[in-house]
């Protein structure tokens, strides 16, 4: 029904004239909001909101024209409906304006109010199975299957007939594979050091998180989130004096950097070997096919849990360590 007049009238409209009424539209969805955020965690009085405000409105300009210039979430085997693959930007606005709320609140005061974790995790839930066509990426695809020139990737059946059904799959799918990811990581570092290193909030955003993009998606914005941390949150540490800084600004933009860049992602290959042997796939890693290998996803996430363990597990030891070397001494 949306095709006949909303589609010409999105496309006709120019790109940086949407991308910017949709940023003053999250700027002005966000201030109340970020507002309401802060009050739940008690802080009545804040510096000036409206920045945090203006700030995010500029994160959904720019990310909107991303979208509209570059389709930067566009993959070769998901081809959403003209509809709702001009609505995914809106979609995807959404989780944004939600993130900076999130954001704002766990930087000033550590904690994450969970009816906003909440009320983003139904919104998630309930567009992805009312639309059925927003996904970045399907439930399952198994590029592993692909034969050049001949057969694509092997893609269930079932997806194509019930989109609904699909629909409920990924963003669940997405949300527990978000929050169970980040739940090992508190649980394994409330084991090797003592104190979990991660909070309940974190749990419930990468969640949220999930249920927006889908859970290989989710996976890389977790993975991502540390090197953001070192890069952006390093010098916010020394720019501010502050002893630790929350972790849930970084899941947020790790998150907002996927979004912008999942194309790319999603297609990243390199080469283990000489270009000889580049035909062989087995000289090849690529990401894609990486998602479509169930056993090779359990390996490695086998091998980082150990590693982190041991990490943390070496930390404490040598911390209490040197501490008992100098009370000795």
């Amino acid at each position: 029904m949306g095709e006949a007049w909303f589609v010409p009238l999105w496309d006709s409209t120019p790109r940086p004239l949407l991308a910017a009424g949709l940023g003053i539209v999250a700027a002005a969805i966000s201030l109340p909001l970020i507002r309401s955020s802060l009050a739940i965690c008690g802080v009545t009085m804040t510096s000036r909101p409206w920045r945090s405000a203006i700030a995010t409105g500029f994160v959904v300009a720019l990310y909107a024209w991303l979208m509209l210039q570059f389709a930067v979430e566009r993959i070769d085997e998901v081809r959403p409906g003209p509809v709702w693959d001009r609505l995914r930007i809106v979609h995807h606005t959404v989780l944004i304006v939600l993130l900076a709320a999130v954001t704002v609140t766990d930087w000033k005061t550590t904690f994450i109010p969970n009816i906003v974790i909440q009320v983003g995790l139904v919104i998630g839930v309930s567009l992805a199975v009312i639309s059925g066509d927003l996904q970045m990426t399907h439930v399952w695809v198994d590029w592993n299957a692909e034969i050049p020139r001949f057969t694509g990737p092997y893609l269930p059946e079932w997806m194509k007939h019930h989109p609904h059904l699909h629909g409920l799959a990924w963003s669940v799918a997405g949300a527990a594979c978000g929050a169970a990811i980040t739940g090992a990581v508190r649980r394994i570092s409330r084991w090797a050091l003592g104190v979990p290193a991660l909070g309940d909030g974190d749990v419930w955003l990468m969640a949220m998180i999930g249920s927006f993009l889908g859970w290989q998606a989710a996976i890389v914005a977790f993975l991502l989130a540390p090197l953001s941390a070192l890069v952006a949150g390093i010098p916010m540490r020394l720019a501010t004096g502050r002893p630790y800084i929350p972790y849930g600004p970084f899941l947020a933009l790790a998150s907002i950097l996927v979004m912008s860049s999942w194309r790319w992602i999603w297609q990243l290959e390199w080469s283990l070997g000489s270009a000889v042997v580049r035909e062989d796939r087995r000289a090849v890693f690529s990401m894609r096919r990486l998602f479509g290998d169930p056993l090779a996803l359990v390996a490695i996430a086998g091998v980082v849990a150990i590693a982190l363990a041991a990490m943390l597990g070496w930390r404490r030891w040598s911390s209490g360590w040197k501490v008992k070397r100098v009370g000795g001494g």
